[in-house]
């Protein structure tokens, strides 16, 4: 039987396999979802100034990526359990689901950034 630290180092590096490359697709889909907006929002005409778009943008990736992080906590949590073996198979869905609350917020806020005329534009 493994010792305490041995078992918390597998597990954390199965973790950051598992996460750090699916965080090319989390990032990925709402680049995509982001560029779209904004090519949308320039062709509309209600694009804002390139600048504060910018910061906008870096703002909105790094609050996007601390979000992303959040599924560490459970991943290791569910993997210190009985569970771990079903856990490897299925954990794509935690994935999935939040990637698509990730597009629903990024959504929201693209909208209010590129689009709304009530939020000071």
């Amino acid at each position: 039987m493994k010792d305490f630290s041995e078992q918390v180092q597998e597990i954390v590096t199965d973790a950051l396999k598992f996460w750090e490359k699916s965080r090319l697709l989390y990032n990925g889909v709402l680049m995509v979802l982001v560029a779209g907006f904004w090519i949308v929002s320039i062709f509309t005409g209600t694009s804002p100034s390139f600048v504060n778009t910018v910061f906008a943008l870096f703002f909105l990736a790094i609050i996007a990526n601390l979000l992303y992080c959040t599924a560490y906590i459970a991943d290791v949590f569910v993997q210190f359990s009985a569970y771990q073996t079903l856990w490897h198979k299925y954990r794509w869905i935690l994935l999935a689901f939040g990637t698509f609350l990730a597009v629903l917020l990024a959504s929201s806020l693209c909208y209010a950034m590129f689009f709304c005329r009530v939020c000071g534009k």
